[in-house]
């Protein structure tokens, strides 16, 4: 049967990559995955592919992926021990920007759902079939032209697919060892945002089925069961867009869950879908932590610029009513933000100290292309360079715009953290943030992630420094 190793750079269980494995190897096929940062010092990725010699090498990538990844497969190209392995890119980035199917080293792009496309792909290969030129969703070079197939239907019922793959992921101690399992419930998001992909991918896939489909809840409960008898967890993490969207569907798996697991457990939501009802449910089945977007406290920012819908008088109850339950939240906020003053910059700070959140996720804005944002940052010429944003490769690292004290409101994102738990240091920050960026900001900067990250996974403070250092200081 066919045989593919698929390779990514840090530390992280990626649903995708595990659903795609689960789905091939139910077909028959062979499937490996190398994370380069948990190999050692001296691992050489191409030789150890040249080694196995895989039919084809597999990136699952976002922006931030697109630099290193597609250096390795330039070296993979040049390998002749490899010239016959297949590379393919999928995940949110190709799919976005499928104009890098011309990248040197990329042989193939997976644009949208994987799982249908890379099992016809395989078994082409396993039958010796050499023409991948019309298989439906990947885009293909062929003798000098690049292929672009049509798009086939979305898969509307996840409990027909395998449980996810995790025994590629937990071959590495660092993700197997964690006391808490993350567990998937639903694919896509039915809302607008201007900076997210969603927007972008409900127009993609516009009449080829239902874009937000659920798991049901019962065939989640059984997942659950099953990696508990075979790997064991202390906590559980719902990983999905957002876990609160569909009312009916969480209070029947909360109903389940406190049933038939028991165990403490995190999720993401979203604030215009929480109220009493639901926070009180959530408690009672066992939440101790959700997380959430508020991106800015400004409401020209939050409602106008990122299409987020909801008012500050929202926020601010949610708010209460988390405390009231006693459910710990972490929020998400976006620093840098295209047309942002400094002024509007701390109101997100000041809003994050008024909600009294318990940590922030904070990040600095990228224009992923694709997005609606990004072609507005284009359209006013506040990006650096097109391909400075295409080529980004961190969300916490420096802006790719260019406008009025950029430097000082990317400063304040690492400075965030001193701002939650002392308020009346703020004036200070102010100041502060007119410095060059140094160590310390970066140090501050680091905290506020591990913080947030040991919160979220409900990590002791021993194992969350084990897992940084061995994740060598890169955790995804």
């Amino acid at each position: 049967m066919a045989k593919m190793i698929f390779v990514q750079d840090v530390a992280f269980e990626a649903f995708g990559v595990e659903y795609l494995s689960a789905y091939v190897k139910s077909k028959g096929h062979t499937v490996d995955l190398i994370i380069l940062n948990q190999e050692k010092n001296n691992f050489n990725p191409v030789a150890y592919l040249a080694d196995q010699k895989p039919d084809v090498v597999g990136f699952s990538i976002t922006t931030i992926d697109h630099q290193w990844s597609t250096a390795l497969a330039k070296k993979i190209r040049q390998e002749e021990r490899l010239a016959g392995t297949l590379v393919i890119f999928g995940g949110a980035h190709p799919t976005m920007s499928p104009s890098m199917i011309e990248d040197d080293g990329v042989d193939m792009i997976c644009v949208g759902e994987g799982e249908y496309a890379l099992a016809e792909l395989l078994d082409h290969i396993d039958k010796g079939v050499r023409d991948h030129s019309t298989i439906k969703n990947i885009y293909v070079k062929k003798d000098g032209h690049v292929f672009k197939n049509e798009l086939r239907p979305l898969i509307e019922n996840y409990d027909l697919l395998p449980f996810p793959d995790r025994d590629i992921y937990f071959k590495y101690p660092i993700l197997r060892d964690m006391t808490t399992k993350k567990f998937f419930s639903a694919r896509g998001c039915p809302y607008h945002c201007t900076y997210c992909n969603n927007h972008y991918y409900q127009k993609l896939f516009a009449g080829l089925g239902k874009y937000v489909v659920y798991r049901r809840p019962e065939h989640v409960i059984e997942e659950i069961k099953y990696v508990r008898q075979k790997y064991g967890f202390k906590h559980v993490y719902l990983a999905a867009e957002t876990v609160t969207t569909n009312h009916p569907w969480l209070k029947k798996f909360l109903e389940l869950y406190k049933k038939e697991i028991a165990v403490p457990f995190s999720c993401l939501s979203r604030v215009n879908e929480l109220d009493e009802d639901i926070i009180k449910n959530l408690a009672d089945a066992g939440c101790y932590f959700t997380s959430f977007g508020l991106e800015s406290g400004s409401d020209r920012l939050r409602n106008g610029l990122l299409k987020r819908g909801m008012s500050r008088e929202k926020l601010l109850e949610v708010a209460a009513l988390l405390h009231k339950y006693k459910i710990k939240f972490l929020v998400h906020q976006i620093f840098a933000l295209p047309t942002e003053t400094i002024e509007e910059a701390f109101e997100t700070v000041h809003m994050c100290v008024r909600m009294k959140a318990d940590s922030t996720w904070s990040t600095i804005f990228q224009p992923y292309k694709g997005t609606e944002i990004y072609q507005y940052c284009k359209t006013n010429n506040l990006l650096v360079s097109e391909e400075v944003s295409e080529n980004v490769n961190s969300l916490y690292a420096q802006s790719t715009l260019k406008q009025p004290h950029i430097k000082e409101i990317s400063n304040l994102q690492k400075l965030v953290l001193i701002c939650l738990k002392c308020p009346v240091a703020i004036p200070l920050i102010r100041a502060a943030i007119k410095l060059p960026n140094n160590i310390f900001f970066e140090f501050i900067s680091k905290i506020n992630m591990l913080i947030s990250f040991r919160l979220r996974y409900r990590l002791g403070y021993v194992e969350m420094l084990g897992m940084y250092l061995r994740s060598k200081k890169r955790f995804g």
